[in-house]
């Protein structure tokens, strides 16, 4: 389950109190971290762009998914062309019924959960959050009754910001710059939770790998 420290610590005492075996709990997981170097340029940081805007590593299951990657941490060398790219991307992603075989997005798991991550984005704009693309239900007629909601990036996002730091588990990416090596290492680890990770190659791959909490490596 996914739930606040407190309520882990109660399961745990209570499963291993009551005799019941071996009791395991993933206490609130907030999602990964994806790191993209300055030397990712050109084709390569628009192909980049084109794989993290994929299914699997941001929107799989409207991003209800504990290691979906939340966070994305751009070299401020790229960084605009990155998120172009980016934004391009997910516009073209398909959002509609998880029957139809060109459906890229199903809806959120009830209308409860969107309107919650309506939320967070509406709280990530007032903190000063803009949003790039997406951020609201999608207008097609057909999928009025459902839960669905495009997939939303958030660009001029802080570290600090709580749509930055608190689980949204909805299909919303937090845009920042990065100056340097030690700087994605600090952000990047910058926070209480996270499952999973993602690395473009570039800086020096194998240090930031050692460094960050829970790490892939993408080679191109």
């Amino acid at each position: 389950m996914n739930s606040s420290r407190l309520q882990g610590k109660v399961c745990l005492i209570t499963g291993a109190g009551s005799g019941m075996g071996r009791v395991a709990c993933q206490i609130f997981a907030r999602e990964g971290a994806f790191v993209v170097a300055v030397d990712v340029r050109g084709n390569l940081a628009e192909e980049t762009a084109q794989h993290f805007g994929r299914l699997n590593v941001l929107y799989n299951n409207a991003g209800q998914d504990c290691c979906a990657r939340s966070r994305a941490f751009v070299q401020r060398g790229i960084y605009e062309e990155f998120l172009e790219a980016l934004v391009t991307r997910t516009r073209r992603l398909h959002v509609g019924d998880p029957q139809n075989s060109q459906t890229e997005i199903g809806p959120l798991i009830s209308l409860d959960q969107r309107r919650k991550v309506e939320g967070y984005i509406r709280l990530g704009m007032e903190e000063g959050a803009v949003v790039a693309c997406g951020g609201k239900a999608t207008e097609k007629p057909d999928l009025k009754k459902g839960a669905y909601l495009l997939p939303t990036i958030l660009n001029k996002t802080t570290p600090t910001m709580r749509v930055v730091r608190e689980e949204i588990f909805g299909p919303v990416l937090c845009v920042m710059p990065f100056k340097d090596e030690e700087e994605a290492i600090r952000l990047a680890n910058d926070s209480e939770y996270g499952l999973s990770g993602s690395l473009e190659l570039g800086l020096k791959a194998l240090k930031l790998y050692t460094e960050v909490k829970n790490i892939f490596i993408a080679e191109k």
